[in-house]
Parts: structure tokens; C-alpha cells; sequence
């Protein structure tokens, strides 16, 4: 009898018959909490990581529908939204947690189902191409009072503008 060699050896038990990338979609669809590479957590539908003491959402990794991040991840504020974390997903509404103040380049760009998003008061900072080609966008709310409403309006090629976001076209104040 050979011995088996490594490419030879029997699969994890109950995930008999997946590759090794479906093995870990079992894992993370069962929610749990795994070390992905150099300091990448999972939580619910997010890949995230920490860094003095905030959490920064890395990747979301949902079906789509309405996709709610949280205030906190183990206690810690959830304070930014890293650039493209939901670029090209099935997301149709987004409600930010109260912490956020950061939302990196092309965050939700992509996003073609996307009708509506609901950011806090405490978001500051956004990257340009936020909402680029979310064809379906016809709310932001409330309209953060820090973004000039040429931000977030179609057509602007500036930082945090968006292009093809025909739903708010014309917009001078979005709504619920």
C-alpha cells in the first residue's frame, strides 16, 4: 500500500468534497469568528480588523438585501468604512452604526440594487466615488451636514462625488 501523499490526504470532516475556499465560506456562513490573514476578523456578514482599540470593515460578505453595520464589534466603536468594502454587492439599503466617522474611496460603488443609505451625524470623512454607478440611489439620509450636497450629487468628479447615480439627480436635500 503507497503512502498518501499530501495532495492524497482525506478532506476536513463534514466539508468532505469542498475546496479549501468553500471550506472557509462553511466556516464564516456558520458565523464564525476567524483569523482570515494578519489580523482579519469576521463578524456576521463583515471581515474587519482593529487597530487602537476601533474597528475598521474591511469586506462585506452578506447576500445582499439591507446590510446593518454595527455600533460596536466586541465592544469596540466601529469607526470606519474601508475603501470598496462594499463595492459591487447585492446591498438594496445600508444603515451605518452611530460611531462611523470614515468612509474610504468607492465604499459603496458598484452597488447597483442600492435604493437608499442611512449614515450618522458623525461621519466626517469620505473618499471620493462613494456612491459610483449605484444606478438605483434615491436616498441618502439624513444628508450629513459636514458633505456639501455636490458630494454626493451625480455628475460631480470631485473627492466624495459620485458618477451614474441617476436616482439623485437634480437632488437638493435627500430624503427617507
Amino acid at each position: 500500500m503507497a503512502r498518501k501523499t499530501g495532495a492524497q490526504r482525506e478532506p476536513v470532516r463534514g466539508c468532505s468534497g469542498l475546496p479549501g475556499w468553500g471550506r472557509l465560506l462553511v466556516l464564516l456562513t456558520l458565523g464564525v469568528g476567524l483569523r482570515l490573514h494578519a489580523g482579519l476578523l469576521t463578524f456576521g456578514d463583515y471581515v474587519y480588523s482593529v487597530e487602537g482599540g476601533e474597528v475598521t470593515i474591511r469586506q462585506y460578505l452578506g447576500a445582499g438585501g439591507e446590510a446593518v453595520v454595527p455600533d460596536t464589534i466586541d465592544d469596540m466603536p466601529v469607526t470606519t468604512i474601508h475603501r470598496v468594502a462594499f463595492n459591487g454587492t447585492a446591498v438594496t439599503r445600508v444603515a451605518l452604526g452611530q460611531n462611523v466617522v470614515s468612509i474610504g474611496e468607492k465604499a459603496f460603488s458598484e452597488c447597483m440594487s442600492l435604493t437608499h443609505a442611512v449614515f450618522p451625524d458623525t461621519v466626517t470623512n469620505v473618499g471620493p466615488g462613494l456612491f459610483e454607478h449605484c444606478w438605483s440611489l434615491s436616498a441618502v439620509t439624513p444628508l450629513p451636514v459636514a458633505w456639501p450636497i455636490s458630494a454626493i450629487r451625480p455628475g460631480r468628479n470631485m473627492p466624495g462625488g459620485s458618477i451614474g447615480c441617476s436616482g439623485l439627480e437634480g437632488a437638493t436635500e435627500m430624503s427617507p
